[in-house]
């Protein structure tokens, strides 16, 4: 599930280790976990759909 691209993770790897300040850093922090959430939902939502389909036909 970790498929961001790698380029947000990375991204925020490289803040870490390239001294940004500690708001950026908590900004792209945010920004990845709501990423990772959406891709959770979006798998939880696929997999509520094939449970509805199944049980209709």
């Amino acid at each position: 599930m970790d498929d961001l691209g790698g380029y947000r993770t990375r991204s925020l790897n490289k803040a870490r280790t390239g001294g940004e300040p500690a708001g950026q850093i908590a900004a792209r922090e945010l920004e990845v976990e709501r990423l990772r959430n959406a891709l959770r939902r979006a798998e939880e939502l696929n997999d509520d759909v094939a449970t509805f389909l199944e049980s209709v036909s």
